[in-house]
């Protein structure tokens, strides 16, 4: 099975037509085919249940890739990713989360 993650990607207004953009096409694909993937007239939600999200996988590699693009050229644009792995305490944030209201939260569930 490997190791598991969940993602959520928001990027706002112009920023979320940069990503998809410069964004490979075979990934903007596998993205939209594989997670659920909302455009609207404000904004791009994708958010990605059970993947194995590893560097080297060539959409990890794209997607964070474009958001370290967006946010180098500009350090305020609305876009932020977070990915929650298996751990506890594997979590990464992307771009700018708190400009997109993303953010995580602990819960207790009984299995």
């Amino acid at each position: 099975m490997g190791y598991r993650s969940e993602l959520k990607l928001i990027a706002l207004g112009d920023t979320a037509i940069k990503f998809l953009m410069l964004l490979d096409g075979e990934s903007r694909k596998t993205l939209e085919e594989g997670a659920e993937f909302t455009l609207t007239d404000t904004e791009l939600y994708i958010h990605i249940r059970d993947w194995k999200w590893y560097d080297g996988y060539t959409v990890v590699d794209d997607v964070n890739h474009t958001i370290w693009e967006i946010t180098h050229d500009n350090p305020d644009a609305e876009i932020g990713m977070i990915r929650v792995g298996e751990e506890t305490t594997d979590v990464e944030e992307y771009g700018n989360v708190g400009l997109v209201n993303l953010y995580t939260e602990t819960s207790i569930a009984r299995y």
